[in-house]
């Protein structure tokens, strides 16, 4: 009721219930209702959603995401150190050179490494000519490797979810099961 109607209204001064409810009505009209259950939550900001043109690819990833970054990390070591060891391999066999790094530069770079070498003790696998050189693979099979790092990524993001169900998951699985059996007297 608005307080307006109130001087019309006859309440008996027996009745208490009915004075009550009459007071809690005239007041409802100016106060908020307080309902029981809570309200719905806010739909998430704009932010939360993906926009562009990944975002069906971050949704595969919104599932397991603790998986799926493992998977990434490993399989991002993986594209790093074998390729390392591949290109090295390849360019120790076959003797090739790098086009285009000057001689001042491959010379300048050795002594560094022989000194280097020497100072963590590890002159004995580096002697030489043959030492120098097999230096000079590894910094160029790992050059390449660097220069790979989008190709390398992309590979990780792509094979995540696929490495995550056939490797990270039942081994994390198999490890809750042992872990499970030890708690058990």
């Amino acid at each position: 009721m608005m307080p307006f109607f109130r001087p019309f209204v006859r309440i008996p001064a027996t009745s208490r219930v009915l004075n009550t409810s009459l007071k809690s009505a005239t007041r409802s009209a100016f106060k908020p209702r307080f309902f029981s259950a809570p309200p719905p939550p806010p739909p998430p900001p704009a932010a939360a959603k993906p926009k562009g043109k990944f975002a069906k690819y971050a949704l595969l990833f919104a599932d397991k995401p603790v998986s799926y970054f493992t998977s990434f990390i490993i399989l991002h070591e993986i594209t790093a150190v074998l390729p390392v060891a591949g290109i090295f391999w390849y360019i120790h066999t076959t003797s090739w050179t790098p086009p285009g790094i000057p001689e001042e530069l491959v010379q300048k770079k050795m002594e560094f490494a022989k000194r280097w070498t020497t100072e963590w003790g590890l002159e004995k696998w580096f002697e030489g000519d043959k030492g120098a050189r097999m230096l000079l693979e590894l910094g160029t099979a790992y050059a390449v490797v660097k220069v790979a790092l989008p190709v390398r990524m992309a590979v990780s993001i792509a094979g995540a979810p696929w490495f995550a169900r056939w490797a990270v998951e039942p081994i994390r699985d198999a490890g809750i099961r042992i872990l499970k059996g030890l708690r058990k007297p």
